[in-house]
């Protein structure tokens, strides 16, 4: 079986086509001859017996009835022909054979050892003949026989008609599945061609209209293709905004190093010219560890949805506010927060309502409200409001707020949401901004899910 699929293997989809089809058209043929065939010389040998006793019948009523006379037609005509024996004495035949003595010896050598009330067969001059033998009253036996003409013309009669219909069908299926072959090699040699000029870097386009398997295949390298080149186009605006934003503290660095090197304090005194390094470096540190955030992120989410805990929302909330808050104790941290459980891994969800609170905690004037509820968390500032244009781009890689940057803190949060099944999204109030989490799925469906306690 191993050897079978290796060799299919080795073949192209129209030759494994073509060589199924050989196969199952010699299978065919095979069967058809040898046991179809079979069969209809048994159906043949069974008409010829149904004949004979249908004939016999007759025969036998017409004796009983004596509506003729028996020695009067001994040149009756018929298939079936038919001897009478009395008491081991020839008394009558009806048939086509005019010679009785050999009928009598045929009859003692042949028939009387099978018996009466049986029917068989015997050969006779390259020719099988068929024959019933029935016993009537006043020891009367009624024997009737054929040749086997009849049953030979019937089954080579009956044999042609089956293969003229056979050969038929046979070429129709075999036309329909050239014509089947041809229809699905077509799309998979545009699929190839579109792969090659992909891979070779050209420009190339696949319009396959299909509701089958091979339209899914299709639509899905389309799709595929289309979301390849959006994330390169991510990536390398992702790179150049990188690029931009570092180029800024490390040219300042440099510059104020090389300057106090040669003994001049570009911002007054030593110690402030090196604050003003110090102060890039720290930006520097935030840029590089969000990038390490948002590649460890790639390892974090691509656990399944079946390797998902429970999370206590609330202590961790707890522990980021008390973490963070030092950075600008003036502002006023309102908690307004229920004890409930998020989907996921804690190390994402610690990351997210970090980088939430420190955006938060840079824009604020004076308080922060952080609501949590089943399937729900918010986190309010009363900064100054988002204008719509940074509104729509604000969750993409690295893009500037209005007053720093956004970086990557607020694309790393929305794909922590999209990757256990929430949703995140901004919203300007009357006085300041919030941000809104938000369960996509049903709370109560997840209730009836079994996932691990973290």
């Amino acid at each position: 079986m191993r050897k079978i699929q290796n060799w299919l293997g080795e073949l192209s989809l129209t030759q494994q086509l073509l060589a199924i089809i050989m196969f199952s058209f010699v299978m065919f043929i095979f069967l058809f001859f040898v046991y179809l065939r079979g069969n209809i010389q048994d159906f043949g040998e069974d008409q010829s017996y149904d004949l004979i006793e249908r004939s016999q019948t007759e025969m036998i009523r017409i004796y009983n009835e004596n509506l003729i006379q028996m020695d009067g037609i001994d040149n009756f005509t018929s298939e079936v022909s038919h001897l009478f024996v009395k008491e081991g004495k020839f008394y009558a035949f009806v048939g086509t054979y005019l010679n009785k003595q050999p009928l009598m010896e045929l009859y003692n050598s042949k028939i009387v050892p099978g018996g009466v009330n049986a029917e068989s067969s015997f050969e006779l001059n390259s020719q099988v003949v068929y024959y019933k033998v029935t016993e009537l009253p006043n020891q009367m036996v009624v024997v009737s026989f054929m040749d086997d003409e009849y049953r030979n013309e019937m089954v080579s009669t009956l044999f042609d008609s089956i293969s003229n219909m056979a050969a038929l069908v046979v070429g129709t299926i075999y036309l329909l599945l050239i014509l089947w072959v041809s229809f699905l090699l077509r799309p998979l040699n545009q699929i190839r061609t579109y792969i090659e000029r992909i891979r070779n870097g050209e420009d190339a386009k696949l319009n396959i209209e299909r509701n089958d398997e091979i339209g899914e295949v299709a639509f899905a390298l389309v799709n595929m293709r289309d979301e390849l080149m959006h994330q390169d186009q991510v990536k390398e605006e992702m790179i150049h905004n990188i690029s931009h934003d570092l180029k800024t503290p490390i040219a300042t660095i440099k510059s104020y190093g090389e300057s106090i090197k040669d003994g001049i304090y570009p911002y007054e005194t030593l110690e402030k010219s090196v604050d003003v390094i110090i102060d890039n470096a720290e930006r520097l540190e935030k840029k590089v560890h969000s990038l390490l955030v948002l590649n460890r992120l790639d390892y974090l989410l691509s656990s399944t949805e079946t390797d998902w805990k429970d999370i206590e929302m609330k202590s961790l909330v707890e522990l980021v506010v008390l973490s963070l808050h030092v950075v600008r104790p003036e502002i006023e941290m309102k908690l307004e927060m229920e004890p409930t459980t998020f989907r996921g891994e804690e190390e994402s969800w610690r990351i997210l309502v970090e980088n939430l609170l420190d955006n938060a905690i840079r824009y604020a004037k004076s308080e922060i409200v952080i609501t949590l509820k089943e399937g729900y968390l918010s986190v309010y500032n009363d900064g100054s409001s988002i204008s719509q244009e940074t509104m729509n781009k604000m969750f993409k890689p690295y893009e500037k707020g209005s007053k720093g940057k956004f970086g990557l803190g607020l694309s790393i949060c929305n794909k922590v949401v999209n990757a256990y099944g929430y949703s995140l999204d901004a919203q300007n109030m009357e006085f300041g901004v919030i941000f809104r989490v938000k369960d996509r799925q049903d709370p109560k469906m997840m209730k009836k899910k079994k996932v691990k306690k973290g």
